[in-house]
């Protein structure tokens, strides 16, 4: 057919459009969820953005009415954790092209340049996900440190959808993306209204204003310490903790610093003492309270604020040690290779010596049968040359074929001799 025709048959083709596709999805996710329709190569067109879009073209009609079906279904992407609602529409492929011209064209010559408009006032939605297992929502609030939580909901695959009280600190929020929450590090992404408004699940509004015992922790916080520093030394630790039992048990919701946590410990054993670099004094101060005089293993743990100089010289103090037991482990190795090299030495040459001595005296034992015209002794010659582990001794006209060493006198006519003429070397 004329190249016309196929173009026109191509663009025929039905459109679906997905939206909310995640950021971490692929096409091949998309052809996963599509799994009964055949998408023809090159059909998927991930647009992305805001909204997550995606453009599919198929090849008829009934592939179109399989996909409409999919409106509403899950997606799991293939290099994710978590579950996505997704919502499928008819589209065409001139919708595809006017959204990808407004992307792609931030200055149209014929339009001129876009305007800047600020966002919706309805624009005050985030998305958190990657959050640690233990996390509650009433952790939220000391995360988003000085905004304004209006409301929350909790979704199955376990983020946290959170609502602001403005825009400008809903923009302020999505600087918190890949911050340090507990022990991972969490990520904050924008959120469209419909998605909040579609998720049915009760809201929970945070309180600020009347909660008192907040503000007697907040009080007790800043009397902890007057160090100026983030810095905390925890001390009395069992030697079977580790840096997850810390993370998940009391210092859990506590953000550390990057590279601001070490464990002191020898040969995979914690030594009892820990130190660690909080993001700011709140946050050490809470740590210290809900650190000091837990139990751990069946140990109390002591937690201390520590200048910043003071747990940088411990560090550098443990390491040094740490590098010390690993010379001296290293010199011990040394000297016992040395000590086993010289034993092996001595063991080959005694070997050595054997097998000279075993070699000399075959050599005597093949003169001897040579000499000799009686059957029966080179008859036994024979038998001696025959041992392998234990060489055969001969010295004059005594002859030893036993691994014992017992020598056994040949009579002149080759017989064995009567048994007090066995002698032993």
């Amino acid at each position: 057919r004329h190249p016309f025709f196929v173009q026109k048959s191509i663009n025929l083709m039905p459109f679906v459009r997905i939206k909310y596709f995640p950021e971490e999805a692929t096409s091949i996710d998309v052809r996963r969820f599509f799994k009964k329709i055949e998408i023809p190569d090159g059909g998927v067109h991930v647009i992305g953005g805001p909204k997550g879009l995606v453009y599919v073209n198929l090849h008829n009609e009934e592939d179109l009415e399989l996909a409409l079906q999919r409106d509403g279904k899950k997606l799991s992407p293939e290099q994710g954790e978590h579950i996505y609602k997704v919502k499928v529409a008819e589209s065409s492929e001139d919708e595809m092209k006017a959204v990808i011209a407004e992307i792609t064209n931030g200055c149209d010559p014929e339009k001129g340049p876009r305007e800047v408009t600020p966002p919706p006032e309805n624009d005050i939605f985030v998305r958190m996900s990657d959050l640690p297992d233990t996390a509650t929502v009433d952790d939220i609030i000391p995360f988003f440190n000085g905004l304004k939580i209006a409301q929350f909901k909790k979704t199955e695959c376990g983020s946290v959808l959170v609502k602001f009280h403005s825009v400008d600190d809903k923009q302020k929020a999505l600087s918190y993306d890949q911050k340090f929450f507990g022990s991972k590090f969490v990520k904050v992404s924008h959120l469209e209204c419909d998605i909040w408004e579609e998720l049915d699940v009760d809201a929970v509004k945070p309180i600020y204003d009347n909660n008192n015992d907040e503000k007697e922790e907040e009080t007790k916080y800043a009397c902890v310490s007057d160090i100026d520093s983030s810095c905390v030394k925890l001390s009395g630790l069992a030697a079977a903790v580790t840096k997850a039992d810390l993370l998940a048990g009391p210092l859990d919701t506590c953000m550390i610093s990057k590279y601001g946590f070490y464990l002191e410990a020898v040969s995979k054993r914690c030594t009892g003492n820990c130190y660690i670099e909080f993001v700011d004094q709140p946050t050490r101060d809470r740590a210290i309270l809900r650190s000091n005089n837990a139990r751990l293993y069946g140990e109390t743990i002591s937690a201390e604020a520590i200048k910043a100089e003071d747990m940088k010289s411990q560090v550098l103090k443990h390491r040094q040690e740490l590098r010390t037991i690993e010379y001296n482990r290293r010199k011990t190795n040394k000297v016992k290779r040395k000590q086993d090299e010289l034993k092996l030495t001595e063991r080959e040459e005694q070997l050595k010596k054997q097998e000279d001595h075993c070699q000399l005296v075959k050599e005597q034992l093949l003169e001897e049968m040579k000499l000799t015209t009686c059957p029966k002794k080179k008859a036994l010659i024979k038998e001696s040359l025959s041992k392998k582990r234990v060489g055969p001794l001969y010295v004059g006209s005594y002859l030893c074929t036993s691994r014992q060493g017992q020598g056994v006198k040949l009579c002149n006519n080759g017989s064995r001799p009567s048994t007090d003429a066995t002698i032993t070397y």
